[in-house]
């Protein structure tokens, strides 16, 4: 049978704790022989027996009392266990309270003591927090996950001073004054934090984490070109021990899938890879040499570690998926609020054509709720106006609407029609990931994702209506994206229904599809505040590559200069690679890549990224992409001679004889020096070329076969053909290729390509 756990009802954990521990029976029983007892309760933890392990560790502590090791096995047993409701997480902080006063001097209670604060959450599990692993640190200053869980409770300067006076006096190690230059960081004290690491990387200049917060502090001060040499200098060491600092550094704009990718861990050797990958991304310009997105990043976290902190990180919101299920959707306060708040710039005014098609007089009824025809109806339908009813009578102060009790049961069950909320979309990072990490609310997540908004609003525009002059709105609007909006849902309440507290600060909270929509965006995605307005095109064709195993990549711009590059998602990349001709040609192994193509006209840059496959091309059978061009008097037919001559935007005047070439490959000889195959070109003209390329098979068109007996140039075949103006009048064409063994019986493979032809010059 369980011994029941001690509580004492109190205002505040803290007081409940100290009344059971001053409550705690003294004298201590007699004592047993303690080890066979406890022997077996920690046996029991170790083998996941919680169950067995709380009945044996409340045991062995009611004739064990002056033990700290019996109320430490409690304790972990407690939360290991669980539990559906608060009550383990108050038992398992009295047992490893416990602990902490029966053995002061041992790191690993108070350790104990510290997650279950963090379990515990909301305020008291931060004071928890904070006290526990400031004893750690003090007693073991690189304690295992201690500073990280320090960090995830809130904390201001005067906490962080508190916590560098603890350090300095085990400064003498080296990564201990590393964890005080990183405090002196966020406290934007740059120079005392670059004099430390300096010296630090004095004697290690490859350790990446030094190398990481160095970058760091140079690019939040603003020296971009120090701090992205040290910050490349980290990302080449990640691999080395400490390499882990650069992704908490980038967590906070990373995609759901890139952080379900780093929790899954990456293979040993490819840390480095993974990272570069993940910044090379993002890279907003090709042509400059430097990756302007990490100074951009470090400039924007600097800006919103100091204005949007996360004043509640362990709000039960964020780190609870019951809690955060429960509040995720809007409350019924917040949708009236929005109606008459938001949706009317005044009362009596739909904002939004989406909003004046609603019927605010008609009841819409929580999923469980039954179906209520009443005359509340109309008396509903004047709150949400604005008007002179009961319902909004003697507004004080804003945000707060009394109700006449005798109608709280049709509150209760009434709902308003817009339903998505946060869980609609993927939480990876949502939940525990991006605030918890990076110590910004949601507000400082956008604004590192997507930089300052064009416009930012603070409250409501409605100044007519007393019960809408709240500060805790705020809408941001972006150019891309739209319109992000961020609500205290504490801020409002309807009535007596009490809405209990679910985060304390501002959360995404968005009230109508297209706030969905760009809150979606704001959580998974981030941009660059770079500006690329040139509007051009681009496209590839793939080549076998000079060496076995890789493919050549011919990127082209339809105008400007071009730059390009292939980014994996882990391993070596090659740097970006100019062309001012906007001819670019790239080399890689198979597989899925991000193709970024930049291009330039004069100082007007343009950007496009896209995934992309490349092929597998050389040794086995098969055809490369097609190449067009206008002919030339020579019929010597090479892939230089035709990239020298490329017509980049695809676009020819009618009259124009135009030349195609592809390259074969897996194609034997025979005795006599020549390969022999089949050669098919037809031509569709086509209102659609992206539709009309997935299609196996065509209708109409031109159809051009032959007969072919080439030579080899090497490992292939050069396929070229000179196509006559008469057989391409103006218009959009698709371009096929396909190649046939001798016996017309085997496809060795199939090229396409879009052109268009213009009258006129």
């Amino acid at each position: 049978m369980r011994t029941p756990m001690p509580f004492a009802s109190s205002p505040t954990l803290a007081a409940a704790v100290a009344v059971v521990l001053a409550s705690w029976p003294s004298p201590l029983l007699a004592q047993r022989d303690a080890r066979p007892e406890l022997a077996v309760a920690e046996s029991a933890l170790a083998h996941g027996q919680m169950d067995r392990a709380v009945d044996l560790a409340r045991e062995y502590t009611a004739h064990h009392q002056d033990d700290w090791r019996g109320w430490f096995v409690q304790g972990e047993a407690t939360l290991r266990r669980g539990g559906t409701d608060n009550a383990y997480r108050v038992a398992a902080i009295i047992a490893f309270r416990h602990a902490t006063r029966l053995a002061p001097e041992r790191a690993e209670v108070w350790d104990g003591y510290g997650r279950a604060g963090l379990e515990l959450g909301n305020a008291d599990g931060e004071l928890i927090l904070h006290e526990a692993y400031e004893k750690v640190l003090a007693l073991d200053p690189l304690y295992p996950n201690a500073l990280e869980n320090w960090l995830k409770a809130y904390r201001k300067r005067d906490d962080r001073e508190r916590l560098r006076a603890i350090l300095a006096g085990s400064d003498s190690i080296p990564e201990v004054r590393a964890r005080i230059a990183r405090l002196l960081i966020e406290d934007e004290q740059y120079a005392a934090a670059n004099r430390i690491l300096d010296s630090l990387l004095e004697q290690d200049p490859r350790q990446p984490e030094w190398l990481a917060l160095r970058g760091q502090s140079a690019l939040e001060d603003g020296d971009t070109i120090i701090g992205s040499f040290l910050y490349g200098r980290a990302l080449v060491n990640a691999d080395r021990p400490g390499g882990e600092m650069l992704w908490q550094q980038a967590v906070g704009v990373a995609t759901p899938a890139e952080i379900r990718a780093w929790e899954a861990g990456i293979p040993e050797g490819f840390r480095s890879g993974f990272l570069r990958s993940f910044w090379a991304r993002r890279n907003p310009d090709l042509f400059s040499g430097i990756n302007k997105r990490i100074a951009e990043h470090f400039a924007r976290l600097r800006v919103a570690r100091r204005e949007f902190q996360a004043t509640h990180p362990l709000a039960s919101y964020k780190n609870r998926r019951l809690t955060r299920a429960l509040s995720a959707r809007a409350s019924l306060a917040e949708q009236i609020f929005y109606q008459r708040c938001e949706a009317r710039e005044v009362p009596g005014g739909p904002a939004h054509l989406a909003d004046q098609a609603r019927d605010f007089g008609l009841p819409l009824l929580a999923p469980s709720a039954p179906l209520i025809m009443a005359s509340d109806t109309s008396s509903f339908a004047r709150a949400l106006a604005g008007g002179r009813g009961a319902l909004n009578a003697g507004i004080e102060p804003p945000g707060q609407l009394p109700v006449d009790p005798e109608s709280l049961s049709f509150w209760a069950m009434i709902d308003l029609p817009y339903g998505r909320d946060i869980r609609d979309v993927d939480t990876t990072a949502a939940a525990m990931g991006y605030n918890l990490r990076t110590g910004l609310d949601d507000r400082g997540l956008t604004y590192l994702r997507f930089g300052p908004p064009r416009k930012r609003t603070i409250g409501s525009t409605n100044a007519v209506d007393a019960f809408c002059q709240l500060p805790d709105l705020e809408r941001w609007q972006y150019d891309d994206i739209g319109t992000v909006r961020f609500f205290r849902p504490e801020a409002v309440s309807v009535g007596a229904i009490a809405f209990s507290g679910t985060t304390g600060e501002q959360v995404f909270r968005p009230m109508n599809e297209p706030e969905f929509q760009a809150m979606e965006q704001a959580m998974t995605r981030n941009a660059t505040s770079v500006p690329a307005r040139l509007s051009f095109g681009v496209w590839t064709a793939q080549f076998a590559g000079a060496e076995s195993g890789r493919t050549d990549i011919v990127v082209v711009t339809t105008r400007g200069a071009a730059a390009a590059q292939l980014v994996g998602p882990v391993g070596e990349m090659a740097p970006p690679r100019e062309d001012s001709g906007g001819i670019v040609i790239l080399e890689a192994r198979p597989g899925w890549y991000v193709l970024m193509a930049n291009a330039k006209v004069a100082d007007t840059l343009g950007r496009q990224g896209l995934h992309f496959l490349v092929h597998r091309l050389g040794g086995e059978r098969g055809v490369s992409d097609l190449l067009l061009s206008p002919t030339w008097g020579d019929t010597t037919t090479t892939r230089g001679a035709m990239l020298g001559r490329l017509q980049r935007d695809l676009t020819f005047s009618a009259g124009t004889t135009l030349r195609a070439y592809a390259e074969l490959y897996g194609l034997k000889p025979g005795a006599d020096g020549y390969a022999r195959y089949r050669a098919s070109y037809q031509i569709y003209r086509s209102g659609d070329l992206a539709r009309d390329a997935r299609q196996d098979s065509l209708a109409g068109g031109v159809r051009l076969a032959f007969e072919r007996l080439r030579a080899p140039t090497g490992d292939r075949i050069v396929e070229w053909l000179d196509i006559t103006p008469g057989e391409i009048p103006p218009g959009r064409y698709l371009l096929r290729l396909e190649v046939l063994t001798p016996d017309g019986e085997q496809r060795v493979g199939r090229a396409q390509m879009g052109f268009e032809v213009r009258a006129g010059p």
